[in-house]
């Protein structure tokens, strides 16, 4: 993975397997149906939209209610981007001799990619009973996952920064 600045364009290279590839499609894919089919009692969508007023319930639920909408767009937007980048690379020239494939993207593809696995995190802790300070059975595929989305989240900040 790098990052590399000609002119004014910044690029953020990434460097994937195919079932890297794959596995994040079909995450992202699923995460779309779920902004599709917010459904306000989901656990999830919760979580992706916060509380803004931890000691006040009533104004939180205003806030949620004011804003839900737009957050969850931009969720799917930046979800859509990086649907589509994967798609692309799924679609190009593999190196045959290590099976990568490389996805370049511009800086906006890069904070959407970020924003997108920070929400692919965000569900899956949801859905594994996973919070802010809890270990989790390092064995357990379904956290093994969650590990790898964390992983890959953090090398992508790391080339950002070089």
């Amino acid at each position: 993975m790098g990052h590399r600045r000609s002119g004014c364009d910044v690029t953020t290279t990434l460097t994937l397997v195919d079932g890297e590839v794959h596995v994040l499609t079909e995450l992202v894919a699923q995460l779309l149906d779920l902004y599709e089919d917010a459904d306000d009692h989901d656990p999830a969508i919760d979580r992706l939209s916060p509380a803004a007023y931890r000691d006040n319930d009533e104004a939180s639920a205003e806030f949620r209610r004011l804003t839900r909408t737009d957050l969850l767009t931009q969720r799917s937007e930046d979800a859509s981007t990086m649907l589509g980048a994967l798609n692309a690379a799924a679609g190009s020239a593999h190196d045959e001799t290590d099976g990568t494939i490389t996805v370049v993207l511009d800086d906006a593809s890069v904070l959407a990619w970020m924003r997108t696995l920070a929400s692919l995190r965000l569900v899956m802790a949801t859905r594994l009973g996973i919070g802010q300070n809890d270990h989790h059975d390092h064995d357990d595929p379904n956290y093994a996952l969650y590990d790898w989305l964390a992983y890959r989240l953090e090398t992508l900040v790391e080339a950002t920064e070089a």
